[in-house]
């Protein structure tokens, strides 16, 4: 295949030849003084390479150079980098209005500086376009319907006088800038441009080096690019080599593709139009249109196109191939995907974009490190009004930065070279004895203490003075200097592991962070005034998204991965484009301009329909001379990139292929399979073997069944074995806030630790206890939450909300005592753990039973012994009510009577301990056996209700606990004989309303 450049590498040559042929003696200058201009520099080492097979003999290359370089080579002006700009820009905003902030100067000045950069490259009247920009802004402010001072401006607040005096300076900043700049003969892009076109004379026509130049493969130029060729060509020193194609150039005079291109070929000022050829619609080709389901996918398919290729082209002997191949990636962030999407086979390939180091693990880092600090700030800010607080980071900052990958990866080498010091023979060493890093036990500390917020110097302190932990949570305390310390100490340890370990990739990306923050440094230090941390931040992100890891690989690789810019003037013979959907290619209109859209159209700045004719031109002219195109898109759905097919595939389809009938187009797509119906849920179900049957009998007869145990077996039998058998923990998180599970906890301490205190002379409780304890409880209280639930933040937020509550409803259950409790009280046992045996038969052999429970009160009050649960829900009588008629069902089964069976088995096992005991044996007291046994729950949200009591009978209201005992254990003994029925195993519930709290629905796919 001839390309366009080794068409313009022989049309050259045999204008100017070697030196002594016949165009050197018809007067023609010779190749090395002719200086070739192309879009790319990936376009100039191809151009070289085509130049370089026009002949056998050595002979001396022409200047071929990329138009970038051209520029700056030839402006005699030095390029300034964007940073330096910004600030050299500030300077002069200062001076015209004193009052302009920093921080917010930041935030739209790289917009201004991308305008000021347009205008120069469009070569405008400066003054023109923002005296037009601030006339418009001016009537923005202005309505006929505003009162009158409101119009004049008096009605204006700050801000908006702010907002409008930023344009009105526009101009003023614009000029001073370019003096400056000019002053210090540094230039930035468009003023470089901008420079040369008006000195074409005395830049280029009277430049000694070059005798004649040519332009090739350029397409939508700047007004300042159209002046300068204009007038090299004009002058007779210049040729334009254009490469365009007779489909959107004449068979289609309005497609967007020659939009510009027909405009320049009208006007005849770039001389003999070279070239309009006809590959379009006369050559053959091949285009498959395939629609993926997301857009890694597309990395995937296209590494398979490659592969299959690639089988299907024998190799030449040396091994490479004839025809080169593009994957061509209209989104870039495609590239890691399509690195790993490559067949191992595959090793020549060349990467023209390079990694952005905005999208490395390493950046994510740094934002991390951002993250938590910024949060610090604002606590240091909160400690000048209250210095107790002091700065603290957050849990979720802490551990994201602990757990980060490269945080990881060190601390994993780091393990490895302290248990190759404890265990040199590498004989292995049991998990409790091998050592733990200093990352892991920190943020086991974290969670086991719920740490909420911490102080970099407990953080310090938990990683026992590690350099890593003093790099990473020392504070910045807002001072930009901190942060590049504290960056570079990263750097230092993290590229001493990377290196030994031999990660190309890691330490070059730390060596770009460096080099990047060496240059930061140089900038800031080079300022008189405080830069804040934000806008060191600014700074710093914008560094980062400029810069990128370049790939070190062969240009002229069979496989050639390359962004859609770079392709400019380039030809492949077999093309994959990545893609291919409306808001990638083209792009989405954005304006990112302080000039408003009708002010471009009025000047003639680029707009958004410019760029999508340029963006159609590029994509066309890589379709002229390719023979195989694969075109792949993201069908339209929610996913990344799932937007609508673009507009070039439905061009193609309407048009281009029914005009080019050697145009064989196919269309396909490549999905997940996706099932029509749900179709049965999945089975989860495990069979009671005999080992399972032992452990639960031993379960049963030594640890005790607990109320917790039999109301988790009937709720769902496969959350009882995960918790009981498989004993899955749940996962562990730091909580900010008090869950209901907590809150309860709290409560209930605090409970405890009151009756304690009132019941630690006699165990009796007075009326006047109670009375004397109310104002109190606000204290009992937070020494309760302090003691229990230190790593919490309990003055702010929810917490401090549910401190509220938990005192007003400890309040109202005393008053409720003082109201309706038949004092005096016997505390008889606090948190009590009790326990009963008996004996039935399982499977035709006796077997001993153990129920046991924790009470959280035992009291006496009269000649009744209550066993009494707290509750922090809602619990009604209703909750405790037992049909007769459905006694054993509500017993056996009834997954929502949770509340009777633990008031149930709580009442059995203190009866019992009465018949065996001959009266209740708590510690050294023991109470009459004649006394009668209830059980009740006092419920918090029902604290009005009083005591809600068992309402369990089986015979009679009163009935002896000797019938109470006995008919608990037939019942119990049917429980048990259904935990151990091999027949039944154990299984998900068939309520899934269930699920929603349990902490196994993940397992169980619910």
């Amino acid at each position: 295949m001839q390309t366009f450049l080794d068409q313009s590498a022989r049309h050259i040559f045999q204008n100017h030849g070697l030196p002594g042929s016949i165009e050197s003696t018809l007067g023609r200058p010779g190749l090395d003084r002719i200086c070739v201009v192309l879009p790319t520099r990936r376009a100039v080492f191809f151009f070289k390479q085509a130049l370089a097979t026009q002949s056998d003999n050595p002979f001396l290359s022409p200047d071929v150079v990329a138009i970038d370089d051209f520029i700056q080579q030839t402006c005699e002006l030095d390029p300034i980098d964007p940073v330096s700009l910004l600030f050299e820009a500030y300077d002069i905003f200062r001076e015209i209005d004193p009052n302009i902030e920093f921080d917010r100067f930041t935030s739209w000045a790289s917009t201004m500086l991308l305008d000021f950069d347009r205008i120069d490259q469009y070569v405008l009247d400066a003054k023109a376009v923002f005296s037009y920009v601030s006339e418009a802004k001016a009537l923005e402010r202005w309505s006929p319907d505003s009162p009158r001072h409101y119009r004049s401006g008096g009605g204006s607040s700050p801000m908006t006088e702010k907002y409008f005096l930023l344009f009105d300076n526009l101009y003023k900043v614009y000029s001073a800038l370019r003096d400056k700049l000019f002053a210090t003969t540094r230039a930035y892009r468009g003023m470089a441009y901008r420079w040369l076109s008006e000195n074409v004379d005395l830049l280029l026509l009277d430049n000694p080096k070059y005798d004649y130049f040519y332009f090739v493969g350029l397409n939508a130029l700047s007004t300042s690019e159209e002046r300068i060729i204009k007038k090299l060509v004009k002058a007779r020193r210049a040729e334009v080599l254009w490469d365009t194609d007779r489909y959107y150039m004449q068979e289609n005079p309005d497609m967007k593709a020659g939009e510009l291109l027909r405009k320049y070929k009208r006007e005849g000022a770039f001389g003999p139009w070279t070239w309009q050829e006809d590959h379009l619609l006369t050559d053959h080709k091949n285009i498959r249109v395939v629609g993926v389901a997301n857009a890694s996918m597309q990395a995937k398919v296209a590494g398979q196109i490659y592969a299959e290729w690639k089988s299907e082209e024998p190799p030449q002997p040396d091994g490479s191939y004839d025809a080169m191949t593009a994957m061509v990636l209209a989104d870039e962030n495609l590239l890691t995907p399509v690195m790993y999407s490559l067949d191992e086979s595959v090793q020549d390939f060349n990467i023209t974009m390079g990694l952005s180091l905005r999208n490395s693990t390493l950046f994510t880092l740094i934002d991390a490190l951002f993250e938590m600090q910024r949060a610090t700030l604002v606590d240091i800010r909160a400690a000048e009004a209250a210095p107790r607080r002091g700065a603290k980071y957050s849990h979720r900052s802490v551990l994201k930065v602990l757990n980060h990958p490269y945080i990881r990866r060190f601390e994993s080498i780091a393990m490895e070279a302290s248990l190759a010091a404890v265990d040199p023979a590498g004989l292995g060493l049991e998990e409790e004895v091998a050592p733990q890093s200093v990352v892991r036990r920190t943020v086991r500390e974290i969670i086991d203490r719920n740490k909420v917020l911490l102080t970099p110097r407990e953080l310090i302190t938990m990683g026992e003075e590690h350099e890593l932990f003093k790099t990473l949570f020392t504070s910045w305390e807002g001072q930009p200097r901190q942060a590049l310390q504290c960056f570079y100490q990263l750097i230092d340890l993290l590229r001493g592991v990377y290196r030994e370990n031999q990660d190309a990739i890691e330490t070059e990306y730390l060596f770009l962070f460096y080099t990047l923050l060496k240059r930061l440094e140089t900038i800031l230090s080079e300022r008189h005034e405080q830069v804040t941390m934000r806008s060191f931040r600014i700074f710093l992100y914008e560094l980062i998204r400029q810069t990128k890891m370049p790939f070190s690989g062969e240009p002229a690789s069979q496989l050639q991965i390359i962004g859609m810019l770079e392709t400019r003037a380039l030809d492949f013979e077999k093309l994959i484009i990545l893609s291919v959907n409306e808001k990638i290619l083209p792009l989405a209109r954005r304006q990112n301009s302080l000039i408003p859209f009708d002010a471009a159209m009025e000047f003639g700045l680029p707009t958004h329909g410019d760029q999508d004719a340029i963006m159609a031109y590029h994509f066309y002219r890589l379709l002229q001379r390719a023979k195989e195109v694969v075109l792949l898109y993201v069908l339209p759905s929610d996913t990344y990139g799932g937007y609508e097919k673009s507009r070039f595939i439905h061009q193609i389809e309407n048009e281009l292929a029914k005009q080019n009938p050697n145009i064989r187009l196919t269309h396909h797509s490549v999905g997940l399979p996706v099932s029509t119906d749900e179709g049965p849920e999945v089975v989860l179900r495990v069979q009671k073997n005999p080992r399972i049957l032992e452990q639960l009998r031993e379960q049963i007869s030594e640890k005790g069944i607990y109320p917790s145990h039999l109301n988790m077996f009937i709720n769902c039998s496969m959350q009882y074995y995960f918790s009981r058998l498989v004993q899955v923990s749940d996962a562990e998180a730091v909580e900010e806030k008090l869950g209901t599970d907590k809150f309860g906890e709290w409560i209930h301490k605090t409970l405890e630790t009151i009756d304690r205190e009132l019941s630690a002379r006699n165990r009796v409780v007075q009326r006047q206890d109670v009375e004397a304890l109310l104002e109190g409880l606000p204290a009992r209280l937070k020494r309760e939450f302090e003691a229990a639930f230190g790593g919490y933040e309990g003055d702010t937020g929810m917490n401090h909300l549910l401190y509220k509550v938990a005192g007003k409803i400890l309040h109202r259950f005393y008053q409720n005592q003082l109201e309706n409790e038949s004092f005096p009280v016997e505390v008889l046992g606090l948190e009590k753990s009790v326990s009963a045996t008996f004996t039935t038969v399982v499977g035709g052999k006796p077997m001993e039973v153990r129920v046991a429970g924790k009470i959280d009160r035992i009291d006496r009050v009269g000649d009744q012994i209550r066993v009494i649960d707290y509750k922090t829900g809602k619990v009604e009588a209703k909750d405790l009510e037992v049909k007769p008629e459905l006694l054993a069902d509500t017993l056996l089964h009834d997954r929502k009577a949770d509340k009777v069976r633990q008031l149930w088995l709580y009442k059995y096992v203190i009866a019992k301990k009465m018949i065996q005991e001959k009266g209740l044996r708590l510690d050294t007291r023991v109470v009459n056996p004649a006394h009668q046994v209830v059980s009740g729950i006092y419920s918090f949200r029902n604290i009005s209700e009083g005591l809600l009591r068992n309402q369990l009978v089986f015979t009679s209201e009163d009935e002896s606990p000797e019938v109470f005992v006995a008919q608990s254990e037939q019942y119990l003994g049917q429980l048990v004989a259904q935990l151990l029925d091999p027949g039944k195993p154990f299984e998900k519930t068939p309520h899934t309303e269930v699920c929603a709290w349990c902490a196994y629905r993940g397992i169980c796919g619910r």
